[in-house]
């Protein structure tokens, strides 16, 4: 028969109780009887028989017993071999023989005693664990562990056990296992909060699941006269504590008996019920958690599906804040997007009492912080958060995550602890996902924008007219007006000034046209100085007003060295049939014929402007250009040079060092002996600009020539080139000796003037290396 009681039920057959006074038996209830034909009970877990045996009847009543024969112990020798036979026919194979009269023996069935006392009771322990784990299995709530803690009690006697568990910050449920003595007591209610307050407190504060109170420290806490009065100087209240994932559930509150019970079965027991509610909480919350997630990730795909089919940024963060709503308890939102170093509130659920408004990158706080940082910020009391910067009082909680590189997203509650760490993980997903169709949706557009418009201007280019050309071509809106437009002079300018001029002069230029036309007009750099407008709804005249619009705020730009000149021819469409490509040949043909008129003017004006600033440079080293002249024009008809030929001869004297304009001041006044490495690779490069720049305009390309060979000497030993003899051109030949006269004659801002004997002197010296020794000759005769 089965032993239904919870304690180790043991038989003695005429055996003295003084043998066990030694043996520890928690849990043990030990029965004495003279014979056992006098039971009347045969529900026993252990029997040790100290009998003669030797009657069918006591065989026959061992057998009612049903005891296993690990459990059996005989202290006297069985007399009859048949009895050992009837023994094993009742089942009883494995039984024991002890003499207690002798000293060895006697230490010999005590140490099997305990052996089978530990044993039987392991067994009956891992039943009842069993039993506990099953019942949790089919049944958890807090009136199954009432239950079960009250039967335990019962059963195994646990005196003053209680068990305190939360329901909610102020409804408390207390359990009482002892009800009569609680009931009675006036004070219950006080020490309920009491013990609720301070196991809380133990459980927020100790990394350990268990805390012990020894009779000093329970005074020191309830004072001499509490609920636990009673326990002796030994004993110690033990306080399992109920706790999952860091938060407070519940405890269990026992007294132990220090030195016998530290590690008792009921001890044991009570732990392993503690244990089997956290694991039950974790597998619930588990399967909760995935179930939860489980539909949150569908719901997820949805939005995230959603949101890839916004149409704006400001659809798109609409659609984030939807879907984050649906899986997320909040009372307010914002989304602040980066536009240069600032925070710009884009979405708010903010309309009024709250200041809530753009803000700087630099300004310190959660938001900047999570923006640079890339990394979420969760605070679940903002009021008391050293980071946080609440604008209201009403504010709870809060949490801060990164839109990617785009800017921040905030959600806050007017309740504490209103966000867990799953509830940011679900909220980064959407998050995530707005971001990444955001900075798509602006590399998309950025993508577009580079492909359609002039990296330069900012106008549209020929792709964009390619790509919408025949759209343009079926405008309704007639008349359409066509102008091209070319910049004059712009190689000039280039060549003198250097590219990166020429660039900021074609984006003043891109700005007077944004200025001059409407948002609704087309305007396309066309080629690297030309551009073409599309006026829709423009007449002939209205157009004739924009280009003059247009050329009188070239005249006003008065911040560049150069004025601002542009050609432009008109065409318009007034029927369907024409086509663009005609209207674009016509427009061109007017600009020319307009090129040729005004842009031959406005290229003398840029050369006249150059000249200015070379006479400039010329003058700033000292350097006389009539005196040069006079000579060489004094040499000239020595070699009988026609009126043409001295004109050019005059006109390449007053630019040939044009070329020195783009040359940096300071270069300008130094003497060549003092020229650093750099400084002479950029006075080689001069003689090169000088001859671009007058290649470029049809008044000077005659003396293109001249110019580069400026610094060239006859024996091959100058500068750009290095070519002799009389590859050089005449003109530079003259003047080089002419040039050279007039500086050592009248000296320079870094050279001290010499007499005329010892400069011609030097001349003749150097004639044959540095000059023509035929112009030599003559230069002598001159002077």
């Amino acid at each position: 028969m089965e032993n239904t009681n919870k304690k180790l039920e043991i038989l003695c057959i005429n055996v003295n109780s003084e043998y066990f006074s030694s043996v520890r038996r928690d849990n043990v209830v030990m029965s004495y009887s003279k014979n056992i034909q006098d039971l009347k009970t045969d529900k026993y877990d252990i029997l040790i028989y100290n009998h003669a045996f030797d009657n069918q009847s006591e065989i026959d009543k061992l057998k009612k017993m049903n005891i296993d024969g690990n459990s059996v112990i005989f202290v006297s020798k069985i007399p009859f071999e048949h009895s050992k036979k009837d023994l094993k026919r009742i089942g009883i194979n494995d039984y024991h023989e002890f003499d207690l009269e002798k000293e060895d023996d006697r230490n010999n069935f005590l140490e099997l005693f305990k052996k089978i006392i530990t044993e039987k009771m392991e067994y009956k322990n891992t039943s009842i664990f069993k039993k506990i784990s099953d019942k949790f299995k089919n049944n958890f709530d807090e009136k199954a562990i009432e239950d079960i803690l009250k039967n335990l009690c019962v059963e195994y006697g646990i005196r003053n056990s209680s068990a305190l568990f939360k329901k909610s910050e102020n409804d408390l449920i207390f359990i009482s296992l002892d009800e009569t003595r609680f009931d009675q007591s006036s004070n219950k209610k006080q020490f309920e909060i009491s013990l609720f307050n301070l196991t809380k407190k133990m459980a927020e504060t100790t990394r350990e699941n268990v805390v012990l109170l020894n009779q000093s420290k329970i005074r020191e806490i309830y004072g001499e006269n509490n609920f636990f009065d009673d326990v002796a100087s030994d004993e110690i209240l033990k306080i399992n504590f109920l706790k999952f994932r860091k938060k407070f559930y519940g405890a269990i509150f026992f007294i132990i008996d220090d030195k016998t019970q530290s590690d008792s079965f009921i001890t044991n027991l009570l732990d392993f019920f503690s244990d089997q509610i956290s694991i039950h909480n974790e597998k619930k919350f588990l399967y909760e958690e995935i179930k939860i997630g489980s539909s949150k990730i569908k719901a997820l795909h949805n939005v995230a599906l959603k949101i890839e089919k916004g149409d704006s940024e400001f659809e798109v963060i609409k659609l984030g804040e939807e879907a984050i709503r649906s899986i997320l308890k909040y009372d307010h939102y914002t989304f602040d997007i980066v536009e240069g170093d600032v925070f710009v509130v884009k979405a708010d659920s903010f309309e009024g009492g709250v200041n809530i408004s753009n803000y700087s990158l630099d300004e310190p706080g959660i938001a900047t912080k999570v923006f640079k940082t890339k990394k979420p910020y969760l605070s679940n009391d903002v009021q008391n958060d050293p980071e946080a910067d609440p604008t209201s009082k009403l504010f709870g909680s809060a949490m801060t995550l990164p839109i990617g590189n785009i800017g921040i997203f905030q959600a806050i509650s007017y309740q504490k602890n209103a966000f867990s760490d799953l509830d940011v993980e679900f909220t980064e997903l959407v998050i995530s996902s707005i971001g990444e169709v955001i900075e798509r949706m602006r590399k998309e557009s950025e993508i577009k924008y580079l492909s359609y418009h002039d990296s330069l201007t900012g106008l549209l280019n020929r792709t964009f007219l390619s790509k919408e050309y025949n759209s343009i071509d079926r405008f309704k809106k007639l008349p359409m007006s066509v102008i091209l437009g070319d910049i004059n002079g712009l190689k000039v300018i280039n060549d003198a000034f250097g590219h990166s001029f020429g660039d900021k002069l074609l984006k003043k230029f891109s700005d007077i046209f944004n200025n001059c036309c409407r948002n609704t007009d087309i305007i396309i750099r066309f080629g690297g100085d030309e551009f073409l407008f599309f006026l829709p709804g423009i007449t002939e005249d209205q157009a004739i007003k924009i280009v003059n619009r247009i050329e009188k705020e070239c005249e006003k730009v008065e911040d560049l060295p150069i004025p601002l000149s542009i050609a432009m021819g008109i065409s318009v469409k007034n029927e369907k049939n024409q086509k663009i490509s005609e209207l674009i040949k016509n427009a061109e043909n007017e600009m020319y014929k307009k090129k040729s008129i005004y842009g031959l003017i406005a290229r003398k004006k840029i050369i006249s402007i150059l000249k200015e600033k070379a006479d400039e440079v010329s003058k700033a080293k000292g350097k006389n250009l009539h005196f040069i002249k006079e000579l060489s024009l004094k040499m000239a008809e020595k070699l009988n040079f026609t009126k043409e030929q001295k004109q050019l001869l005059e006109k390449y004297i007053d630019l040939h060092e044009i070329g020195e304009i783009t040359m940096d001041r300071n270069i300008n006044l130094k003497s060549e002996e003092n020229y650093t490495e750099e400084d002479w690779g950029i006075a080689l490069r001069h003689p090169v600009k000088g001859y671009s720049i007058a290649r470029a305009n049809d008044e000077t390309v005659n003396i293109a020539e001249d110019i580069l060979s400026h610094h060239e000497k006859w024996d091959g030993s100058g500068y750009p080139r290095g070519i002799s003899g009389e590859k050089i051109p005449l003109n530079a030949r003259i003047v080089s000796i002419a040039e050279h006269y007039e500086k050592g004659l009248l000296g320079r801002s870094y050279l001290n003037p010499v007499n005329k004997d010892k400069i011609l002197s030097d001349i003749k010296e150097k004639s044959g290396s540095s000059f023509d020794p035929e112009l030599v000759k003559i230069f002598a005769e001159i002077v």
